[in-house]
């Protein structure tokens, strides 16, 4: 009798491990594989080393709302206007500047509200569905980085594209989205090293046809089911990869659910950049005024 509870002691017990490691398996894997940011999850494809090295990340203090931009010089990086009162709600952003992980390694800088610059047309965005207008801003280093890690150039001419183009981010799954109207995030995970897309750009008609008359100073490109997650706004489209050639023809701006990714036309601020960077008191840079042809 004593023989017979102890096998059936030893079973329960043997059981009991069982089950535990079960649960343990079914618990665990998974959470391990959201803390390790398991890359292949993610929208794009990771980015070479030596590509994409203007990209910048632009983030606040608790790591939870963050951009992208590029860095067109020493001291200056061009992002999307909507990305920053949410961002510096603190009054100030963090950007990490010359590395392809969002956790270490570059330059990390502090950049004060007083050294935000928006276009002045940049309107608060009102409706879902449309081309958010003027939507640039530039950052404002202050104290000039000693190199820079890689530069963009902006674009020569209205006209000038490229198929495809790519877009570069730390693209998060469809569960990570900001919605503007109500400046609310669904958070998600994110990768944290530089992933990037090649996407087929639309022609202008295309693009007005999406967006209608909002779309004016807009670039389209990919399609309704190829973007990027809204946590990339900011980030640039580049006529190419890497290299001297690389042009930055648009600013990720608008994503509308079932419509091609809208991006800020940069042609069309090229002006009011270039005052800026020359003097960011000259009535284009403050009033978009004057601005020189």
């Amino acid at each position: 009798m004593k023989n017979k509870r102890e096998k059936v002691r030893l079973w329960l017990t043997a059981t009991t491990m069982l089950l535990a490691l079960f649960a343990t398996v079914l618990i665990v894997i998974p959470l391990m594989r959201v803390l390790i940011h398991d890359e292949e999850n993610y929208a794009g494809t990771p980015a070479d080393p030596l590509s994409f090295k203007w990209q910048v990340w632009i983030y606040d203090a608790n790591a939870n709302r963050e951009c992208g931009g590029a860095l067109l010089d020493k001291q200056w990086i061009v992002t999307a206007a909507h990305c920053l009162p949410y961002i510096g709600m603190n009054g100030k952003v963090t950007v990490r500047v010359g590395s392809h992980n969002k956790s270490a390694g570059g330059t990390l800088l502090i950049v004060k509200r007083s050294s935000m610059v928006f276009h002045p047309d940049y309107p608060k965005p009102t409706s879902l569905g449309e081309v958010i207008r003027n939507d640039i801003a530039l950052l404002n280093l202050g104290t000039a980085l000693s190199q820079a890690p890689g530069i963009i150039s902006l674009p020569e001419s209205d006209d000038e594209s490229a198929n495809p183009a790519f877009v570069a981010g730390w693209a998060c799954g469809p569960e990570h989205q900001f919605n503007i109207l109500n400046r609310q995030w669904n958070l998600g995970t994110c990768p944290n090293n530089l992933r990037y897309a090649a996407v087929e750009m639309r022609t202008d008609i295309d693009c007005q046809s999406e967006y209608g008359s909002s779309a004016q100073n807009a670039l389209c490109a990919g399609d309704a089911t190829a973007g990027f997650d809204l946590r990339d706004s900011g980030g640039g489209l580049s006529s190419a990869k890497q290299g001297s050639d690389a042009k930055l023809l648009g600013v990720v701006s608008t994503l509308a659910s079932g419509k091609p990714d809208a991006y800020t036309k940069v042609f069309r601020y090229k002006s009011w950049i270039e005052s800026c960077r020359t003097d960011a008191a000259s009535e284009c840079c403050i009033h978009g005024t004057s601005c020189p042809i």
